[in-house]
């Protein structure tokens, strides 16, 4: 028998320089970042559409975005919402 399990956890993070509400959902194929957090690196990508949060958004591109947890860095390529 193969058991899945998906997980969600929220936990207060640093995007760029700034204290955030992150859902880390193990499930996911994609992450998303809030447009309240602009990055000044962006790229264009293949247009796709996403249904978040009951409505669907047209991804015309991605943000690279700095983040930190517990003051480790890291960073990510997020879409914009």
């Amino acid at each position: 028998m193969l058991v899945i399990s998906v997980s969600r956890t929220f936990l207060e993070i640093e995007i760029e320089g700034k204290r955030a509400y992150a859902l880390f959902d193990t499930g996911s194929l994609r992450s998303y970042i809030r447009r309240e957090f602009p990055s000044d690196v962006k790229r264009r990508i293949t247009p796709f559409d996403a249904g978040l949060g009951g409505r669907v958004y047209r991804i015309t591109e991605v943000c690279l975005v700095e983040c930190a947890i517990n003051g480790l860095p890291f960073d990510i390529e997020a879409p914009p919402s």
